[in-house]
């Protein structure tokens, strides 16, 4: 478990707004560059609280800070990862 935490957290610590946005297209997911901006700080600055704490923290903050189209996508996708992975984290 300890690994998977390392991995993850490596991997955000690299992640570019161009590795966001791949993702956010290969979802269909239309952000424009603050947003992108707005995310990747967001991710890169509480980590833990997005894998460990009630996902309604991460959820109320981008809220109104990205479109609502966008918000109602990245909040199914992040739901069903977060409930399909907990276990393992």
């Amino acid at each position: 478990m300890i690994y998977l935490r390392k991995l993850i957290k490596n991997y955000i610590e690299k992640l570019t707004l161009n590795d966001l946005k791949s993702y956010a297209y290969k979802y269909n997911i239309s952000l424009n560059n603050n947003e992108l901006e707005i995310i990747l700080f967001y991710l890169k600055n509480n980590l833990q609280s997005i894998l460990y704490d009630d996902e309604s923290k991460t959820l109320e903050y981008l809220e109104d800070k990205i479109n609502n189209d966008a918000y109602l996508k990245i909040k199914d996708l992040f739901l069903n990862y977060k409930h399909k992975y907990q276990s393992f984290l």
